[in-house]
């Protein structure tokens, strides 16, 4: 196995916005923050508390979703104690503010970044209109559709999806396809298993109406009712096929103890959604002792809702990785093949501190570019950095983003306007809720 050491190491302030390379960037690139929240609220206080994901349109117009939360005090003896509303704000390419549109209490599609895990996608532009998938006041699923002015459009109701006796348990994804339709990623729960999650896909048009669904995802290690499944990434074949990745779960409860198995998945489906074989790529464990809220973790590899990309023989799969018989988290990569049988494998470490994966994607070279999460010992400081990494593991850029003082959450990234990649996210002081929403855009070169 490989250990992957960073050889690059950049520093950004982002609030002074120092520029620490020699070379010049090339196009527009841009660092800002927006502390300008929606202030008419009727209530005490409001303020941006977390970030979603970015997209973009074809003319280099950037957007991202955030939580307008107000903290009232008519609230205050209640126990939700804050107003959360769904916000999308619009900018050009060189980031000037266009718009900033409060739309209504919203929870959009995401997987919590706790005990490794990461946000998911729930944020596309199709065309001219924008859509948000999640779930409503009411508990429905739906996708909401508004136009780039950020005019609603109505939205896409998702409940009657559910295949035949089961129940939408969790909507974690919405993907977005090359000709224009939308993949959506469910777990479902059947009436005669009621602990069993398992992987649900509907392939839908832009207008809603659907495709294909299928349920065709095994999970592939044994029949206990606590075993679950779920997807959290997927690729779209040249050949208009689909291959995911997604992530097992079996837990085996002694009585002060119980035994956690995370296996990751691969699954290839054609065009039309049907299975054509799967297999288990990789599996971990961990002992977890409990007794006096006390937890004792022994593991071996835990990892965490993994991410595909196309890799020079067949696929690269990232994860977080609850690394070896210790407390720390790292990340772990593979080389597979088409068959998913694997070829190698590698890891990035820090050290004793805990690394996370937050945003990850592919650019056209085949080059990984992603953001960590990092908390580092003794003191605690929400250090975050900017990777690129060849298919090889070889890492080419490391950055830092943000500095000690400030927590630094990243909780999207794209590509935009031709090579650039934009860089969306949260800072704020170590220990005050209220955040600055930022977007960070850099050529193809990692400068701005």
């Amino acid at each position: 196995m490989k250990k992957i050491y960073p050889v690059i190491f950049l520093l950004l302030g982002l609030y002074a916005c120092r520029k620490t390379n020699t070379a010049q960037p090339q196009g527009n690139t841009f660092f800002k923050t927006y502390d300008t929240h929606l202030s008419n609220w009727n209530y005490s206080k409001s303020f941006i508390y977390a970030t979603g994901g970015i997209t973009t349109d074809n003319e280099g117009n950037l957007y991202t979703w955030y939580f307008d939360t107000c903290l009232s005090h008519a609230y205050t003896a209640n126990i939700l104690g804050a107003l959360n509303t769904v916000a999308v704000l619009k900018t050009d390419k060189h980031g000037n503010m266009i718009w900033n549109r409060r739309l209504f209490a919203f929870t959009p599609a995401w997987i919590p970044r706790t005990y490794g895990l990461f946000s998911n996608d729930d944020f596309a532009c199709i065309g001219d209109q924008l859509y948000l998938a999640g779930q409503d006041t009411n508990g429905h699923f739906t996708i909401l559709k508004f136009n780039a002015d950020g005019n609603y459009l109505g939205e896409i109701p998702l409940n009657g999806l559910a295949p035949a006796g089961a129940a939408i348990r969790g909507f974690y994804s919405m993907w977005p396809t090359k000709e224009g339709n939308l993949l959506l990623n469910f777990t479902c729960r059947q009436p005669s298993l009621p602990e069993t999650t398992a992987p649900y896909v509907v392939m839908v048009s832009a207008s809603g109406a659907p495709i294909w669904q299928t349920s065709a995802f095994p999970f592939s290690v044994s029949d206990t009712l606590s075993d679950s499944s779920m997807l959290s990434s997927v690729v779209e074949n040249n050949d208009g096929s689909f291959t995911f990745a997604g992530l097992g779960y079996n837990d085996n409860f002694g009585p002060f103890s119980y035994v956690q198995t995370n296996i990751i998945n691969c699954y290839h489906l054609d065009k039309n959604g049907r299975l054509l074989f799967a297999r288990s790529l990789y599996e971990g464990s961990g002992l977890v002792a409990t007794g006096q809220q006390i937890q004792l973790y022994k593991c071996n590899g835990l990892v965490f809702f993994p991410k595909i990309f196309v890799g020079a023989s067949g696929y690269i799969v990232g994860a977080t990785q609850l690394y070896d018989q210790t407390t720390d988290y790292d990340l772990k990569f593979f080389h597979s093949d088409t068959a998913f049988n694997v070829l190698d494998s590698s890891e990035i470490r820090e050290g004793s501190s805990v690394i996370e994966l937050s945003a990850i994607m592919q650019k056209q070279n085949g080059n990984l570019i992603f953001t960590t999460w990092e908390d580092k010992p003794p003191s605690v400081t929400y250090l975050c950095h900017f990777y690129e990494m060849s298919p090889q593991y070889t890492i080419i850029t490391k950055k830092q983003i943000g500095l000690n003082n400030l927590a630094t959450t990243v909780s999207g990234i794209t590509l935009n306007d031709g090579d650039h990649i934009a860089i969306t996210g949260l800072i704020q002081p170590l220990g005050v809720d209220t955040g600055k929403l930022f977007i960070l855009k850099m050529d193809n070169n990692e400068l701005y």
